[in-house]
């Protein structure tokens, strides 16, 4: 990816709405879906790293990697989770429960967050969830140039928050999405891609903003896979 910097005023207005409005929407004492991208990563850097980030990830995969490298930069520590050491059929099973018709295609995150969902103490659990619809982050978005982000949010309310939220909440756990808030969700109302995606960089917006408050360059940098596909439990789905 090309460098980017701290020049762009959506960027600059993005970063203030995350500074201001983060501490009021996230509890004290929350879990945090750490997978070492962009957004989880930037969520607990604003927050003084007060949040307990879990990794699910089977050791060498990508994400295991960015979670250690991000983690060892910023100064924090997460809690790992192997999901090889799991049993994958229980954590289908509980998302079948939540979505009877859920897809293959949309299992693999799916076990992921129930994996996480069963496997931390706190009573909350911060996510990332809608930043790649939001802010053009799915490599399908780069790979077609006449692609919007219309659809892909229209099934984040009407399918992915509705089955995610029944699934917390039958395990007594509660989501919190912080880029879900009113206040983002306006200032990225009915932007072009452009806005989000610039030349090989996707996120643009998100990653600007995050330099803005400070995030190191490098780290804002990091290209992100799926959570399916960066954590190696696809491979323990299919088998």
């Amino acid at each position: 990816m090309d460098s980017i910097g701290c020049e762009d005023q959506l960027s600059m207005e993005l970063a203030d709405i995350l500074r201001e409005t983060l501490p009021d929407i996230v509890p004290p004492d929350s879990a945090l879906g750490f997978s070492g991208g962009i957004d989880s990563s930037l969520v607990n850097f604003i927050l003084g790293n007060r949040l307990h980030p879990y990794n699910v990830s089977i050791p060498g995969s990508r994400d295991f990697s960015n979670a250690t490298l991000v983690s060892e930069r910023l100064k924090f520590t997460f809690s790992h989770i192997n999901p090889a050491s799991l049993e994958i059929k229980k954590y289908r099973d509980m998302v079948f429960d939540a979505d009877p018709g859920i897809s293959e295609s949309d299992m693999g995150y799916e076990v992921v967050l129930a994996i996480l969902l069963d496997n931390i103490r706190e009573d909350s659990l911060v996510t990332g969830q809608g930043s790649d619809e939001i802010f053009y982050g799915y490599r399908r978005f780069m790979d077609n140039p006449e692609l919007s982000n219309g659809t892909h949010v229209a099934k984040l309310y009407t399918t992915t928050l509705p089955r995610e939220k029944k699934l917390a909440s039958s395990l007594g756990k509660k989501l919190v999405t912080p880029y879900l808030s009113p206040r983002v969700l306006k200032l990225m109302e009915g932007l072009p891609r452009e806005k989000s995606i610039r030349g090989n960089v996707n996120k643009f917006v998100l990653r600007q903003a995050a330099i803005c408050l400070g995030y190191p360059e490098e780290l804002a940098m990091i290209p992100k896979k799926a959570a399916q596909y960066g954590s190696g439990i696809q491979k323990l789905i299919r088998r």
